[in-house]
């Protein structure tokens, strides 16, 4: 996997688990747009993302488009969802 295109996940609540894996080089624009969601007062579906690459190694390999991270967003409560490089895949 090289590249996730545009929106290719936006709005896809029952994703509850992303791993970008090393071999990404290009993430487009709201990839995971609207992925998280609140349900009694808790953050559902995609709450964090996991990628292979280090920060700095994703900052300086990895083109992202704007807003690629899912971000909570209702009326004041905005709330980006959290990156965690360094991460291996979780298996199953």
């Amino acid at each position: 996997l090289q590249k996730i295109g545009s929106d290719a996940f936006s709005y896809n609540q029952a994703l509850t688990y992303v791993y970008i894996p090393e071999s990404v080089t290009q993430i487009g624009h709201h990839a995971f747009w609207d992925t998280v969601y609140k349900e009694n007062k808790e953050l559902k579906g995609v709450t964090e993302i996991n990628v292979a690459r280090s920060e700095d190694d994703f900052k300086d390999s990895v083109k992202t488009g704007n807003n690629w991270r899912p971000q909570y967003d209702y009326l004041l409560f905005k709330k980006s969802i959290n990156v965690v490089y360094g991460s291996e895949r979780k298996a199953g």
